[in-house]
């Protein structure tokens, strides 16, 4: 792996290219590429803007091209934002709840199309000691074709394309933030709570609700190793547009299913008017590289997953669980930058009681959390 940083002509500048990709059944290999900018007045502190480009596409005809901004504005204030296109062919769409798989679906049962913009903006005031407030508005645009036969085609009743629509949410909470250092802690706690709402005020074509608990932790166990765990409890009532209903609420992107929770299962396997998700990871900086003036850590992180959603209603057992177990491999560059390969493996259910592994890949930047 080749991982650089070019200094740019004016003090205080990085540049840094990295290349991204992952793999899953729905959209196949996805490739492309991430350019990141950092701008610090004085070497000791964290950057106080952060810039960066990402151009990816699939062999399933997936893409997902973005800019985003990261501006500490002063002690007090920090804005965040990303703004960009995704579209998908192959969409996968499994129902609300817990429902099992069939095992030989007809062609595009589980699928549909969606393109469109999304932007996401976060703004964060520091309030005494580690105590913060933010307020988080998010906004996507689709427009949804569906395939003959498919199941979200069945469950609306209809026999052609759901119309395109336009939903936007807003929300407010407070957080605890105890991390001694980022995008890698080694202890503190990320701690919040917040409620978040969508109705045609704020140009929403729904009208709905939700609140989000979210507590992320790490304990350094040793010198080299970090516990780091994350807990997730989600409520949603009204109305959510299918294309969102996997998205958790909280000041950080998170979907059921995906790079970022429940990582062995297709991203939006997993639906419902509630979630609970729980994540650990063992975090080991195995080894640093001096490069020139940088180092690069290498740092394997083996985890679990598991999750459960609920839809009022449903007919499943309250034991119904969903999990899977994984390795990671995390390229820490300068205690500033991630770039992570997470391999994860879960047991898909079918209709037949049969289980088969699900299988999921992810090769990309940050952490999970």
């Amino acid at each position: 792996m080749l991982l650089t940083w070019i200094a740019a002509a004016s003090a205080g500048w990085g540049l840094a290219p990295m290349p991204i990709g992952d793999y899953s059944t729905d959209h196949g290999v996805g490739y492309g590429g991430v350019v990141l900018a950092n701008w610090r007045p004085l070497a000791e502190e964290p950057p106080k803007l952060s810039l960066g480009v990402q151009l990816m596409w699939s062999t399933g005809t997936f893409r997902d091209h973005w800019l985003k901004a990261d501006w500490r504005v002063n002690e007090q204030w920090r804005l965040e934002g990303v703004a960009g296109r995704r579209a998908w062919n192959f969409t996968p769409y499994y129902g609300q709840g817990n429902a099992p798989l069939q095992a030989r679906p007809a062609e595009h049962r589980y699928h549909y199309e969606i393109d469109g913009a999304r932007v996401l903006l976060n703004l964060r005031r520091r309030l005494a000691g580690p105590f913060e407030v933010f307020t988080t508005g998010f906004l996507r645009t689709a427009r949804i074709g569906t395939y003959e036969g498919s199941l979200l085609l069945e469950e609306a009743g209809i026999e052609q394309a759901v119309d395109e629509g336009l939903y936007t949410s807003l929300a407010l909470g407070l957080l605890i933030d105890s991390r001694d250092r980022l995008p890698s802690p080694s202890r503190g706690h990320l701690a919040e709570v917040s409620l978040r709402g969508s109705h045609p005020w704020i140009g929403s074509d729904w009208t709905g609700g939700g609140v989000n608990l979210t507590e992320r932790a790490y304990i350094s166990l040793a010198e080299p190793l970090v516990w780091a765990s994350r807990v997730s409890l989600d409520l949603r009532w009204g109305d959510t547009p299918f294309f969102a209903s996997h998205i958790l609420g909280g000041s950080q992107w998170s979907t059921l299913g995906g790079p970022w929770l429940l990582r062995g299962f297709p991203e939006g396997r997993f639906r419902g008017d509630a979630a609970a998700v729980g994540t650990t990871e063992l975090r080991w900086l195995a080894h640093t590289l001096s490069i020139r003036k940088h180092t690069l850590g290498l740092m394997p992180a083996p985890f679990v997953d598991v999750g459960r959603v609920v839809v009022w209603g449903e007919d499943v057992a309250p034991w119904t669980v969903h999990g899977d177990v994984g390795l990671g491999a995390r390229f820490v560059w300068d205690e500033e930058m991630v770039l992570r390969i997470d391999t994860a493996v879960g047991l898909e259910t079918l209709e037949t009681g049969a289980r088969e592994p699900s299988l999921g890949i992810w090769f990309m930047f940050d952490q999970p959390f």
